[in-house]
């Protein structure tokens, strides 16, 4: 058996290309005796690498001109397993990639600085979650979704963002997560200590001319003191059928409390 770390091959950067967001590779070598194959694994195909057309074990890279490292990526029995990574000039990571068997389960992004911008975990169904970071390393928003590789029912297909908001301090100001299929966008805001202050759902409809309404509150609306205690509990009619339109902002109930606890007159 060979050590993975005894066989270091190196493309010709020239030839070396491949999509930075979804992982999908198309290698070009330079090397005669080392080949890719493609292999049908279930919804997806493997990359196997092969050397003198034996499953390859060990790690291939690519240099700047200067010789410094540009990229390296484990293979173990020919799948890519471990870590893929790319290399800014300054010798600081880019993109980082974690294989199991050939198969990608996370990715992450950084600025030259060394700031993570992105990171994406697949799990075991082929549902990806994807993370977008500010300078100050707060998620800014985040993705859920299907991997188009995969040939799942349309019913159980899911795409979701979610949005940050933040105050100076770093606690959470709000947290929106909206579901693309459906248009249902659920709402949560805070106050500075944490608290939660407001939280209810909203339905996204767009009219005949494709212009986008939003703030169509559906079912139940809850607003709280920053002591925690109930200030509001509101109640809109759920439906979201489009020819209800009008109904779907309807306001059916509301019961209103002062921070003691007890019900008062609900302001206008």
């Amino acid at each position: 058996m060979i050590n993975e770390k005894e066989i270091r091959l190196e493309f010709n950067p020239h030839l070396y290309r491949h999509n930075v967001l979804y992982g999908n590779h198309d290698w070009g070598f330079d090397l005669n005796d080392i080949s890719v194959n493609k292999i049908d694994h279930g919804n997806l195909k493997k990359e196997r690498y092969c050397y003198n057309k034996k499953p390859f074990t060990g790690i291939f890279f690519t240099s700047y001109e200067d010789g410094k490292l540009k990229s390296e990526i484990n293979i173990i029995d020919g799948f890519e397993n471990g870590f893929e990574r790319f290399y800014y000039e300054n010798g600081k990571i880019s993109i980082e990639r974690i294989y199991k068997n050939g198969e990608l389960i996370s990715v992450k992004e950084f600025k030259e600085d060394g700031n993570l911008t992105s990171e994406s975990t697949v799990n075991n169904e082929g549902f990806t979650v994807i993370r977008h970071y500010d300078e100050k390393g707060r998620v800014i928003f985040e993705d859920g979704i299907f991997s188009h590789d995969l040939n799942i029912p349309e019913e159980k297909k899911i795409f979701t963002r979610t949005y940050f908001e933040w105050f100076e301090t770093n606690q959470i100001k709000q947290k929106t997560t909206l579901d693309c299929k459906t248009g249902v966008e659920q709402f949560e805001s805070y106050y500075k200590n944490g608290q939660l202050k407001e939280k209810g759902i909203t339905y996204k409809w767009e009219d005949e001319d494709g212009n986008e309404i939003s703030d169509i509150k559906l079912g139940e609306w809850i607003i709280f003191y920053e002591n925690g205690k109930l200030k509001q509990k509101s109640i809109y009619n759920k439906s979201i059928s489009e020819s209800l339109f009008y109904e779907c902002s309807d306001l059916i109930s509301e019961e209103c409390f002062d921070e003691d606890g007890n019900k008062i007159e609900c302001e206008d």
